[in-house]
C-alpha cells in the first residue's frame, strides 16, 4: 500500500539551504576556519584525519550535485545560472553588490547552497504544483 505523497513545505527548502550552506562553509570560507585552510596547514599532524574528512566533504558535494543535476537537468541548471547572474547584475547595477573579497565569496557560496537546495526540493515542488505523483514500486 502506497503512502501519501510527501508535501512541499517552504521550511523544507530553508532546512536544506541551511544544511548545504553549512556544508559549503565547512569546506571553504574566507575567515580561515575551514577544511581547506586546515588541510593546507604545512604541519603533518592528523594527515589521515584530514584525508578522511576531505573525502567525506568531496563525496557529500558530489552526491548533492548529482541529485540537483538529476532533478533540474540541463534546462533547469541553465535557468538557475541565468537567475543568479541576473540577480548579481541587479545587485551590481544598484551598487548593492559586495565590494570586498570575503563578502563576494560568501555570496557565491550562498548562491551555490541555494541552487543545491532548490534542486533537491524541485521534485517535491513539482509534485505539489502539478499534482503528479512519482510512482515508487513496492518491494516485497
Amino acid at each position: 500500500m502506497a503512502g501519501a505523497a510527501p508535501r512541499f513545505r517552504p521550511s523544507d527548502l530553508f532546512i536544506r539551504f541551511f544544511f548545504l550552506f553549512t556544508l559549503t562553509l565547512a569546506s571553504y570560507n574566507p575567515t580561515g576556519y575551514s577544511y581547506v585552510h586546515w588541510a593546507l596547514d604545512p604541519s603533518f599532524e592528523y594527515v589521515s584525519v584530514k584525508l578522511v574528512i576531505g573525502m567525506a566533504l568531496f563525496l557529500a558535494h558530489a552526491y548533492f550535485i548529482r541529485i540537483t543535476h538529476r532533478a533540474l537537468q540541463y534546462r533547469g541548471e541553465r535557468l538557475a545560472v541565468l537567475f543568479f547572474v541576473s540577480a548579481a547584475w541587479a545587485l551590481w547595477s544598484q551598487d548593492l553588490f559586495p565590494s570586498t573579497w570575503s563578502w563576494l565569496v560568501l555570496a557565491v557560496e550562498a548562491a551555490y547552497a541555494l541552487y543545491l537546495a532548490a534542486g533537491m526540493s524541485f521534485v517535491l515542488l513539482w509534485q505539489h504544483v502539478s499534482g503528479q505523483v512519482t510512482a515508487i514500486p513496492e518491494v516485497h
